[in-house]
């Protein structure tokens, strides 16, 4: 079941809804109709900014702006049904793009980014990859923000072409992008544990970069960024106490280690084993000690410049 209607889909371009504010104004109460049959909300016409095949409408400021013909829609459909705003977005600036969200929080109604995913000529999967999880770790934080749907489940240029943005293999399946854009947590959402957590599933991350594993197993993998501290943030809870070991399944180019804390505290260190063969994967264990029920901030903290890349944690009673 659903609790929303999408308006019209892009009606400032001529080759999709194709239609002035007026126009959308005037076909609006069919749409209300609707909503009040299934006694669900109704969401604004979702815009994008309009360089190319425009809909002509007057109003007094550029009418190439999405927030231009919300402005007129609006302006034109007073007293009409309106419970949140969609707005589309393609570029491949995750701080232009938060910009653009926070844009139409002036309509003090929530904003729904019905179709976002970066675009430009520099766009590679990995840099996908870094996008998706950028945003979507931004929206889950801002309350402004109703829903938001990635654009798109299955791309017709296939998995190795440009834009890398298909969610989907050919055969229904998750591609990496769709793996991490599934995995990616809410912001009220906790991790179970004992259990494993994929590296990417942070809640929040700060220098890795996201890119399609080369383990065993898994689909994407977290790779450290020269000359930066890395963090990582997960939300756990627990109900059963006892005692724990921590699993870390890592690779290294050289010698590096990094902390895990609870709550704040440090409970071990993990250290890459010395060896001929850099950049291999391995699995360590260590005792955490005791964790209570209830819930819980895990930290993974580091500062190596020597191409870091974690797969997973995991908890496991001792």
């Amino acid at each position: 079941a659903t609790d929303q209607i999408l308006g019209f889909n892009e009606p400032n371009f001529t080759h999709q809804a194709n239609l002035t504010p007026t126009e959308a104004a005037l076909a609006w109460p069919r749409l209300e109709a609707i909503a009040r049959d299934y006694n669900v909300n109704l969401v604004s016409p979702a815009v994008n900014h309009c360089t190319a095949q425009c809909v002509e409408y007057e109003w007094s400021v550029d009418t190439t702006r999405a927030w231009s013909y919300l402005d007129a829609f609006l302006a034109s459909c007073v007293s009409c049904k309106v419970d949140g705003i969609a707005i589309h977005w393609y570029g491949s600036d995750p701080e232009r793009f938060e910009d653009y969200v926070r844009a139409f929080e002036k309509y003090n109604l929530p904003v729904f980014i019905t179709e976002w995913s970066a675009m430009g000529p520099n766009v590679t999967p990995e840099k996908q990859m870094d996008y998706l999880a950028t945003t979507v770790r931004w929206m889950e934080t801002n309350p402004k923000v109703g829903a938001y749907s990635w654009f798109i489940a299955r791309s017709k240029q296939g998995l190795g072409l440009w834009p890398f943005n298909s969610l989907l293999g050919a055969q229904g399946e998750l591609t990496p992008l769709g793996a991490l854009y599934a995995g990616l947590p809410g912001e009220n959402f906790l991790h179970s544990i004992p259990g494993l957590i994929e590296a990417e599933a942070a809640h929040e991350a700060r220098g890795f970069r996201h890119e399609t594993s080369d383990d065993k197993s898994g689909y994407v993998n977290l790779r450290s960024i020269e000359e930066r501290d890395q963090w990582l943030l997960y939300r756990v809870q627990l109900q059963v106490p006892g005692n724990f070991i921590a699993r870390l399944r890592f690779s290294a180019e050289a010698l590096d280690s990094f902390n895990l804390s609870i709550n704040g505290s440090p409970v071990a260190s993990f250290e890459y084993p010395a060896s001929d063969e850099a950049s291999r994967w391995v699995t360590l264990d260590a005792s955490i000690g005791f964790i209570d029920s209830g819930t819980h901030t895990i930290e993974i903290l580091g500062n190596a410049d020597q191409g870091l890349k974690i797969d997973y944690i995991e908890f496991l009673y001792e």
